[in-house]
């Protein structure tokens, strides 16, 4: 008996925890400036949390909300986190081959496993191959983002990603062939227990990479800002210096030595730019047989 309640309040609080950092994540993108992907990653996490929920209701809800329901909204959530890893990085995403994915996993396998052929075993090897498949997907896209030079790689992130991957290929392998008639995921044992444990340290653990992600490339944009506009405030304060000046031609000397023409000096080192004329003094001079001004 106590080991039921062990398993149903780790999910529980797996819930708790996962729905607080969601709400911190609804919290980021209404309050601060957040790029491409984020939402869907804050939509995958609200489903991840909702998913616990409704597992740790098991033998409390029908078969079909707590079984067939709270799987298909934790495969989904997970390709909401991989369509935000591919918005963030801007690759194209093939929504069409996941979407059958989606489909057969929740209306075809599980169904299958949950009322024709009953098996606890086949249900938890699908669902940790699945996410340990779209952990595997959400790490690439990062890792080739990072190799594009478009962000720095964030290594906890990667760490996170790996741990998940390996944890869930070890349930998938333990339940595969694991000798003990397990039929109850509520009564499945220390170490499952143990697992959840640890899934739910590091699905925290991603959600708060998550928006550290967002916030990298926020200070990485920032960051080029203040760069650029400190080149082009070194311009200004060039032409509010001391410019170098022949008394007869008017051509300025610039920082390398090279004698430049007024007009081509001024247009480089600003927006100004120029049309010619004549004044009355040069027309007198020059084109005295013209009545330019008369």
């Amino acid at each position: 008996m106590e080991a039921v309640l062990a398993i149903r309040s780790l999910y529980f609080s797996c819930f708790a925890i996962l729905f607080t950092l969601s709400a911190c994540m609804v919290n980021y993108l209404y309050s601060r400036k957040t790029f491409p992907g984020f939402k869907a990653w804050t939509v995958g996490s609200g489903l991840s949390a909702l998913a616990f929920l409704l597992i740790g209701l098991r033998h409390m809800l029908p078969d079909f909300i707590s079984i067939i329901v709270s799987n298909t909204l934790g495969i989904t959530a997970m390709f909401f986190f991989y369509i935000g890893f591919k918005n963030f990085a801007e690759e194209k995403l093939n929504y069409h081959l996941h979407l059958s994915f989606i489909i057969i996993y929740s209306v075809v396998l599980f169904p299958i496993f949950t009322y024709i052929s009953p098996s606890l075993k086949a249900r938890v090897v699908i669902a940790s191959i699945a996410t340990a498949g779209y952990a595997l997907i959400c790490g690439l896209v990062h890792y080739r983002q990072g190799r594009r030079g478009l962000i720095d790689l964030n290594i906890m992130l990667i760490l996170t990603l790996f741990l998940l991957i390996a944890l869930r290929t070890f349930r998938a392998v333990y339940y595969s062939i694991s000798s003990n008639d397990i039929t109850d995921l509520m009564a499945s044992g220390d170490l499952s227990g143990l697992l959840i444990l640890i899934l739910t340290i590091l699905s925290s653990s991603f959600l708060i990479c998550l928006m550290q992600l967002n916030s990298q490339r926020l200070e990485a944009e920032n960051a080029s800002l203040i760069d650029n506009l400190q080149i082009a405030l070194k311009e200004i304060k060039t032409l509010k210096g001391i410019l170098p000046i022949c008394s007869h031609c008017k051509k300025i000397r610039d920082d390398k030595g090279y004698w430049n023409q007024i007009e081509s000096y001024i247009k480089k080192h600003s927006e100004a730019e120029f049309s010619h004329g004549i004044c009355q003094e040069c027309a007198k001079r020059f084109y005295p047989d013209l009545d330019i001004y008369e």
